[in-house]
């Protein structure tokens, strides 16, 4: 299991999803952004 968190930003729904599903059968954590404001709020919260 890895334990390394992945911060995916990407406003292509069906892009992020691919990504998404083929980091997380690696064992990473995905987190999502579909924009840049969004994504500043979830770096914060990290």
């Amino acid at each position: 299991m890895n334990e390394a968190r992945i911060l995916i930003v990407e406003d292509e729904t069906n892009i992020r999803r691919f990504v998404r599903l083929a980091l997380a059968t690696e064992g990473y954590e995905i987190f999502e952004a579909t924009s840049l404001p969004v994504q500043i709020s979830l770096i914060r919260l990290a």
